[in-house]
C-alpha cells in the first residue's frame, strides 16, 4: 500500500471498495497459503531451470502445493499474476484500508521474519547464518538483498506518510519537521549499516537505531506537550519507543546475553521490533485519526493562514503573525527538491565505487542453476543492488523520489479542493464535485503512483539471482507504470507543459529505457557485451559498463521529473500569491 492523499475524495462507491478489499485480502491469503504449502512440500517436485519459460508458466493442478511456488523456490506465473492482481487492487480498496494495510504489512514482516522456515535461505540469509555469531538484532536477519528489498517495500508507505504528515501545510513547527526528517534519515542509515554490523559487530548499528528512536521520542514528546488530541495512542507509542531504546542499550551492555541460545537470542530482535512497530503507528496516526482532534484542518475563512483543530494549540511563533500569513518553510521544500534530484543520481553513479569497497555486489550474483564455469562481467543495477547495503542505499535514495511525487499530488489535490470550494460557495454551497479533473485525473494519477511504487518495491524484492523471470517482467511493469504516470501528470497539468523541460526529460528517459530493453533482449544471455559496445567507467571493476550506464541514465532522468514538477508548481504558486497581494 502507498500514501493516499488526505484530501482526495473516493472515486469508487463504498460497496465497490469493500468488494475490492475483500478480493485483495483473499488473494493475499491464497498467495501466502500457496507459498507455505510449497515450503512444506520441499521434495517430490520436478526441478526446472529458473529461466525456463515453459516450466515457469505451466499449471499442474495435480500438484496444488506447487501452483504458486516451484520446488526450487521460484514463483510461478500464476503466483506472479496473483501478485500483480494484488497490486492493481490496492488503490481501489479505500484510503482507510490502505492505511491499515501499510502499517500491518510493516509490522507483520518484522514480527514474522525469524519464523520463516530454514528452507527459505534465499529470502532470509540472515536466518541461516544467525548461529555463526552475527548480530541478533533486526539487522542480523536482513543480511541478503531479497530480505532488505522486502524491508524497503514495506517501509516506503509508512515513512512517506510520516514525512508528508509533517509538511509545512500540516505541521507548523520547524523543529518537529527536523526531528522527523532526522529520524527517517537515521533509519535508512541504520539499514545501510547492515554489512558493517554483520562483519564487525552490532554497536554501530545499534547506536544509529537508538538515535533514530531518540529523535522520534523527542517528536512525540513535543506533540504531547503542545496538547494534541489522541493522547492515549501517542503515549502508548512513546512507551514502546522508550522501552525499545533502553532495551537495546541494556542488551548491548550485557554482552553475556548475546550468545544465548533459544528464545533469549531473539530478545534484542523483538525489543527493536517493538520500537519499529511503535514508530509505524506514529507515522499513520494522522491518517487513522484524520477526523479527530490531532489533525490540523483548514477552513474556508482562515486566520493566521490556517485555523487548527481544537486542542492542537500552535504557538504564535509557529504560525506567524496573529492575523497574517503563515511562515513558509522554504528549507523543507528545498530539502526534498534537492534530495530527490541529487541522492538517486549520486547513488547510482557511484555504484562501481561502492562495489570496490563492498557496498554493492560485483560480480553480479546469478541464479543457482547458472553454469558454474561462467563468470558474468556485465554489471547492471539489478546486480549491484543484490548486496544488502547496496539495496538499502538504493532504496533510501529512491524513497526521496516517491515522496516528491506524493508532494506534487498533495499540491494538486489542495489546489483542486480550493478551486472547488470557491466555485461551490459562490454557486451552490451543497453542489457536488463534478469536475473532470477531480473525478478522473486525480484518481488516475494516484493509482498509477501506487502501482509505480509497489512494482518498484517488488522489483527489489525479487532480485535477478533469486527470481530471474519475475524480476525481468517487474522491471517492464515498473517502467510502464512510471511512464503512464508521467504522461498523465503532464496531460492533466498545463503548468508542466509550459516549458520544454518536462517533455524533454520524459522523452530522453523513455529513449534510454527503450535502449535498455533492446540491449537486454539481444544480449541478455551473454556474460559480456561485444567489443564494439565496451564502455569503460572511472573506478569500475570492469570495462563493460554500457548496459548499466543506460539503466542509470534512464532512471536518473525519471528521478528528475518529480522535483522539476514541484519547482514549477511552487514557482507558479509564488507568482499567484504575488498577484493576489498586489490586488
Amino acid at each position: 500500500a502507498a500514501v493516499p492523499p488526505a484530501e482526495a475524495e473516493p472515486w469508487l462507491p463504498s460497496g465497490a471498495a469493500k468488494v475490492a478489499a475483500g478480493l485483495w485480502a483473499s488473494l493475499v491469503l491464497a498467495f501466502a497459503l500457496g507459498v507455505l504449502e510449497s515450503w512444506v512440500a520441499s521434495g517430490g517436485g520436478e526441478l526446472c531451470r529458473t529461466t525456463d519459460v515453459a516450466c515457469w508458466a505451466r499449471v499442474d493442478f495435480s500438484r496444488p502445493e506447487f501452483l504458486i511456488m516451484q520446488p526450487g523456490g521460484q514463483v510461478t506465473l500464476l503466483g506472479f499474476l496473483m501478485l500483480c492482481a494484488i497490486v492493481l487492487l490496492t488503490p481501489l480498496c479505500g484510503q482507510g484500508f490502505m492505511t491499515f494495510a501499510a502499517v500491518l504489512a510493516f509490522d507483520a514482516y518484522l514480527l514474522c521474519l525469524p519464523l520463516l522456515p530454514a528452507r527459505t535461505v534465499d529470502l532470509a540469509k540472515g536466518f541461516a547464518q544467525h548461529n555463526l555469531g552475527l548480530d541478533d538484532g533486526v539487522l542480523g536477519w536482513l543480511n541478503s538483498g531479497e530480505a532488505m528489498g522486502c524491508m524497503a517495500l514495506v517501509c516506503y508507505p509508512v515513512f512517506a506518510r510520516l514525512q508528508l504528515a509533517t509538511g509545512p501545510s500540516s505541521e507548523p513547527s520547524a523543529l518537529c519537521r527536523a526531528l522527523v526528517l532526522g529520524s527517517s534519515a537515521l533509519f535508512w542509515g541504520w539499514l545501510i549499516s547492515t554489512g558493517h554490523c554483520v562483519r564487525n559487530g552490532p554497536l554501530l548499528g545499534d547506536a544509529i537505531f537508538v538515535a533514530c528512536l531518540a529523535s522520534m521520542i523527542a517528536y512525540v514528546t513535543l506533540q504531547l506537550r503542545r496538547g494534541v488530541g489522541q493522547r492515549r495512542h501517542l503515549q502508548a507509542c512513546l512507551v514502546g519507543l522508550v522501552l525499545s531504546a533502553w532495551a537495546t542499550l541494556l542488551l548491548d551492555a550485557h554482552s553475556a546475553w548475546r550468545p544465548a541460545a533459544g528464545g533469549a537470542a531473539l530478545a534484542k530482535y523483538y525489543a527493536q521490533c517493538a520500537g519499529l512497530v511503535a514508530l509505524s503507528w506514529v507515522a499513520v496516526m494522522r491518517n487513522v485519526h484524520a477526523e479527530g482532534t490531532w489533525e490540523p484542518v483548514r477552513v474556508a475563512r482562515p486566520c493566521s493562514g490556517s485555523t487548527w483543530a481544537h486542542g492542537y494549540a500552535p504557538m504564535q511563533s509557529e504560525t506567524g503573525d496573529a492575523c497574517g500569513k503563515p511562515k513558509v518553510d522554504q528549507a523543507w521544500y528545498m530539502y526534498w527538491d534537492l534530495s530527490g534530484a541529487i541522492l538517486p543520481i549520486a547513488v547510482m553513479l557511484s555504484m562501481p565505487w561502492q562495489a570496490q569497497v563492498g557496498f554493492a555486489q560485483f560480480p553480479p550474483l546469478m541464479p543457482y542453476d547458472f553454469p558454474k564455469d561462467g563468470v558474468v562481467f556485465k554489471p547492471s543495477l539489478s546486480g549491484y543492488i543484490d548486496a544488502p547495503e547496496g539495496m538499502a542505499m538504493f532504496a533510501a535514495a529512491m524513497s526521496c523520489v516517491f515522496v516528491n511525487f506524493w508532494r506534487y499530488l498533495d499540491k494538486e489535490i489542495l489546489h483542486a479542493s480550493t478551486l472547488q470550494l470557491t466555485m461551490d460557495s459562490t454557486v451552490n454551497p451543497n453542489a457536488p464535485d463534478r469536475s473532470w479533473h477531480n473525478r478522473v485525473h486525480l484518481p488516475g494519477r494516484f493509482c498509477f503512483l501506487v502501482y509505480t511504487q509497489m512494482f518498484f518495491g517488488l522489483f527489489m524484492v525479487m532480485t535477478y539471482s533469486w527470481q530471474p523471470l519475475p524480476h525481468t517482467y517487474l522491471t517492464a511493469l515498473f517502467g510502464g507504470c512510471a511512464a503512464t504516470l508521467i504522461v498523465w501528470v503532464m496531460c492533466a497539468d498545463k503548468r508542466l507543459r509550459s516549458t520544454w523541460l518536462m517533455p524533454g526529460l520524459f522523452a530522453a528517459a523513455m529513449s534510454m529505457f527503450v535502449v535498455v530493453l533492446s540491449v537486454n533482449q539481444i544480449y541478455g544471455g551473454s556474460a559480456r557485451l561485444p567489443e564494439y559496445l565496451i564502455v569503460p567507467y572511472p573506478g569500475s571493476p570492469t570495462d563493460d559498463n554500457l548496459f548499466w550506464l543506460c539503466e542509470t541514465t534512464s532512471l536518473s532522468l525519471t528521478c528528475l521529473i518529480a522535483p522539476v514538477a514541484n519547482i514549477l508548481v511552487e514557482r507558479q504558486g509564488s507568482r499567484d500569491n504575488l498577484v493576489d497581494s498586489k490586488a
